[in-house]
């Protein structure tokens, strides 16, 4: 199973896509938050922390797709034989 993990990454459109859908939603949630709400810092605060969850999950993932190597973040496999 660990070995389909490092020969079967994502495709690279997908992760693209995510990128550029996260890139619209940074852009597009601050205006509906403008619009939509009567407390600025209410929507301010829902904003920015629905916009960083969401960025924070696509780095853990980008950091996961790779598990090995040499990173802080990667597993022992060494250690593990």
């Amino acid at each position: 199973d660990v070995q389909k993990i490092a020969e079967f990454p994502l495709p690279f459109p997908y992760t693209q896509l995510i990128v550029v859908m996260l890139i619209v939603q940074s852009i597009v949630t601050p205006m509906l938050g403008a619009v939509q709400g009567s407390n600025p810092v209410l929507a301010f605060v829902v904003t920015f922390v629905s916009v960083f969850v969401l960025w924070c999950m696509n780095y853990v993932a980008a950091e996961l797709e790779q598990p090995f190597g040499e990173d802080f973040n990667d597993l022992p496999i060494p250690k593990m034989m």
